[in-house]
């Protein structure tokens, strides 16, 4: 591939590239939105410095399949989260 003559908005644009990209996304949000509303989570926990560094947590349903475990001995930037999420009364 010769870098002088890629186009590489239409390599790596999806906007440019996949027909119905709006509806696409528009979908993804809505879909975002109702797993949000409807299923046990924990939302920007941070996981650096930067205020763009969060993620969402999603906790399975059902019982543990095991223990998620970090290798490093280092100490953890990310917050313990409680056991269980408080009941909303």
């Amino acid at each position: 591939m010769n870098a002088e003559h890629t186009n590489y908005d239409l390599l790596y644009n999806p906007r440019l590239t996949v027909k119905g990209y709006p509806q696409i996304v528009e979908r993804w949000q809505r879909d975002a939105q109702t797993a949000r509303a409807r299923l046990d989570c924990y939302l920007d926990v941070p996981y650096g410095a930067k205020e763009s560094e969060t993620m969402d947590i999603f906790r399975a349903r059902g019982s543990s399949k095991g223990p998620l475990r970090r290798k490093s001995s280092r100490p953890s930037k990310i917050p313990s989260l409680p056991s269980e999420k408080p009941s909303a009364t």
